[in-house]
């Protein structure tokens, strides 16, 4: 295949470039070229993912975790609302969501960076909130509230159990918070521990959604209703069974949509992929297959 130039923008909080310099030497032995750009309290992911279009690069790698991967993706959106330029992740985060629900290694550096370099995109979908956009998962409730008590001492010690110990911590305080849901089947009132909306499989290092697909024009919504700290293991056991072979869940609501409206009728902290927003208002929508990104199955990788 021909040489590929890709632009590698590095969480600079996460990683040096030293920690990934034995995977971008594999990569250049292949006759790729790889230029790295790393994060500053200056300069975000966002504007690098920006600068990395006008430089032409043939793939744009997001380095770290899925906060990273959120950045460079709304970078490229606010360039252009058609990215062109195809995307992929060397997973260098505590859970790495987005990577697992694209099956990309996490433990070997070289060879999701292998992969960028010479594997073929597939045009996968995206989700939108409210002007923003998201590839994996946006959570609120608990789930919001967990991914904001995970500290990065937490998330360095216990990579994605922090998550988890977050979450029983948060639960521990069996907080409410009443929405008002719209979709195309109506409108209703629900009080929630926590929802999600799932473009990908997993969030904060557990498996929500196995019904999820990055690639068939819909969005995966799970609605948690009020559960006690007892009942954690139980709702954990419902994620489980969403994977259609092993029967119904006893808690968790599971619907599919192509957009939904969220009012929020009290507080409802609100994360998409690792970000905070903030509003009472959130219009939810995709868009299908909208960014080429390159998948551990899309293509096989020379080694």
């Amino acid at each position: 295949m021909s040489a590929r130039k890709l632009r590698v923008i590095l969480n600079g909080g996460r990683a040096s470039p030293a920690r990934i310099a034995d995977a971008l030497a594999r990569v250049r032995r292949h006759g790729h070229i790889v230029d790295v750009s790393v994060t500053s309290r200056a300069t975000g992911a966002e504007a690098l993912a920006r600068d990395a279009l006008d430089e032409k690069a043939d793939i744009i790698v997001a380095a770290g975790g899925d906060g990273t991967l959120n950045e460079v993706v709304n970078g490229l959106f606010a360039a252009s609302g058609e990215p062109d330029v195809a995307m992929a992740v060397l997973p260098l985060g505590s859970a790495n969501d987005f990577a697992r629900s694209g099956a990309i290694p996490s433990g070997d550096p070289g060879a999701a960076l292998m992969l960028a370099a010479e594997a073929e995109p597939t045009p996968i979908d995206v989700g939108r909130v409210n002007g923003r956009y998201f590839l994996n998962t946006l959570v609120a409730g608990l789930g919001a509230e967990a991914s904001f008590r995970a500290s990065e001492a937490m998330k360095r010690r216990f990579r994605g159990a922090a998550y988890t110990l977050a979450g029983i911590a948060t639960a521990a305080r069996r907080a409410t918070y009443p929405v008002r849901l719209r979709t195309r089947d109506g409108a209703a009132e629900h009080p929630l521990a926590m929802l999600a909306i799932a473009n990908g499989k997993w969030a904060g290092g557990t498996r929500i959604a196995p019904r999820a697909s990055l690639d068939d024009g819909l969005l995966d919504l799970l609605l948690v209703p009020e559960i006690s700290l007892l009942k954690l293991p139980a709702l954990l056991s419902d994620f489980r069974a969403l994977d259609r072979s092993r029967g119904d869940p006893k808690f968790v609501r599971y619907e599919q949509h192509e957009w939904l409206e969220i009012e929020a009728l009290g507080r409802l902290p609100t994360s998409p992929d690792g970000e905070r927003i903030c509003g009472t208002d959130l219009r939810i929508s995709v868009l299908p297959r909208r960014l080429p990104f390159i998948l551990a199955g899309s293509a096989a990788t020379r080694r």
